[in-house]
């Protein structure tokens, strides 16, 4: 099936969940549990699955036993982007959600799931804003960009930055343990959900919007120890090992070549901070962490 024919029956298929009954809908087909997980701002060949050299074996898993797209748009930004994913629709004017949009969680309600989102929403700052106003009934995240993923209270000691309030459903999180990372929160209510929704007889849609590995780059000791070194060839052997397995894991096609370096992007020659950029490139074990996760404490049955 081409893209063309994918996004129409896609769009056939929406329309046509849109004007049925949640029990005709419901009687269609089974209905399977969907679990959503986006990492923000990582490369699409950072996950071993696709290249890369980052442990992520669970990823690896499941991409081996089901289906690795090899294309992907967006909107280059990162609110238009999420309203798209949430809409189908491709967000050219503005970039929030409008009062004419319906979300997959809207959708999804609609024909009997239950549905939540854990970590970053950035779909809409107008009221209504919060994602329970647009299909999900259980939260646990921020708005926009928090600059500390120790304590989002506090900004990032060195660089400042956003405190945007982390909230679960309506009430703000004002206080936080001394042991708290958000990317651990986000997954620990990611797989709360699971487990709740798994009581009960409705299938049930997970939507997990990390944070991670956007900027500010912020790592646990045990995490950069594991990494430290791995990079310090740099980013112009990288790129090439990474197309390299790239090549013959099939997902380019023969032949294609690796476009010239960026005029704006320094040869790791002239790099003068060498160990910051090798600790900067560690976040996508976090993908693997909460992979291991969901397989360790929830099982998940039809998904």
């Amino acid at each position: 099936m081409n893209r063309r024919t994918f996004l129409k029956n896609t769009a056939l298929g929406t329309v046509g969940l849109l004007a049925s009954r949640p029990s005709e809908a419901a009687s269609k087909a089974k209905r399977p549990n969907i679990v959503l997980v986006m990492a923000d701002d990582m490369g699409w060949s950072d996950a071993g699955c696709y290249g890369g050299e980052i442990r992520t074996p669970n990823l690896d898993q499941l991409a081996a036993k089901g289906m690795r797209f090899t294309q992907f748009y967006n909107c280059a930004v990162c609110a238009p982007t999420r309203v798209a994913l949430m809409t189908g629709l491709y967000r050219r004017r503005g970039s929030r959600l409008s009062g004419r949009m319906v979300t997959i969680a809207q959708v999804l309600r609609s024909a009997g799931y239950r549905t939540s989102i854990s970590g970053k929403w950035n779909c809409q700052r107008q009221k209504p804003s919060s994602p329970l106003d647009w299909g999900f009934q259980e939260y646990y995240g921020f708005a926009d960009m928090p600059s500390n993923y120790f304590n989002p209270a506090l900004r990032d000691m060195k660089f400042g930055g956003f405190r945007p309030p982390v909230m679960c459903n309506r009430k703000p999180v004002r206080s936080f343990p001394k042991d708290y990372y958000l990317t651990d929160a986000i997954n620990d209510h990611a797989v709360a959900m699971i487990r709740e929704f798994s009581r009960g007889k409705d299938p049930f849609f997970v939507y997990v919007a990390h944070l991670a590995p956007h900027s500010p780059l912020q790592a646990k000791p045990e995490d950069i120890k594991a990494y430290r070194g791995k990079y310090m060839a740099g980013w112009d052997v990288l790129r090439k090992k990474r197309h390299q397995r790239q090549l013959e894991m099939g997902l380019l096609a023969p032949g294609c070549r690796l476009p010239e370096n960026d005029p704006d992007v320094r040869s790791w020659d002239r790099e003068k901070n060498k160990e910051w950029q090798d600790l900067a490139k560690k976040h996508p074990e976090r993908l693997r962490q909460m992979a291991q996760a969901w397989r360790d404490r929830a099982k998940l049955t039809n998904s």
